[in-house]
């Protein structure tokens, strides 16, 4: 089984040495493998990658653009976006092409998203219960 971090570690490697790509061949129990075939797993993971991160730049892109706004902070979670080299950057440099001339955003690590993202989605939908209750009573109109 080839697990996502095999992805982040095989990206890892900064020089022909395949220190990182060598040991998940072995944790693979793959026994024979020359320096093309490291090569060529870093190929193929950082074409997978950039792909993955492209794939999930244009929902951000889609949605920065929809909001309209000039300076944004985007809150990221999720293990490959954590963990791997590159992926930050990637998300970045295809956002920038994707996005309104001069709109202005960061990508910023969130821990547990999921978990906040819930608590935050309750609390703005509790805020317009609130709110749309404060409209009803002022003006005795049901929208």
């Amino acid at each position: 089984r080839f697990y996502t971090k095999y992805v982040s570690e095989i990206e890892s490697d900064v020089d022909d040495h395949f220190k990182n790509t060598k040991q998940v061949f072995e944790e693979l129990a793959l026994e024979k493998y020359s320096d093309e075939d490291c090569r060529i797993a870093q190929y193929v993971c950082s074409l997978v990658s950039t792909r993955a991160a492209f794939l999930a730049s244009v929902g951000v892109a889609a949605l920065l653009n929809k909001m309209d706004r000039q300076d944004v902070t985007v809150a990221v979670d999720g293990s490959l976006y954590r963990f791997h080299p590159h992926f930050h950057d990637l998300m970045v440099e295809k956002i920038q092409q994707l996005v309104k001339p001069g709109m202005k955003f960061k990508l910023m690590l969130s821990h547990d998203g999921s978990g906040k993202g819930a608590a935050i989605v309750t609390a703005v939908a509790n805020r317009l219960r609130e709110s749309e209750k404060e409209s009803i009573g002022e003006n005795g109109l049901e929208n």
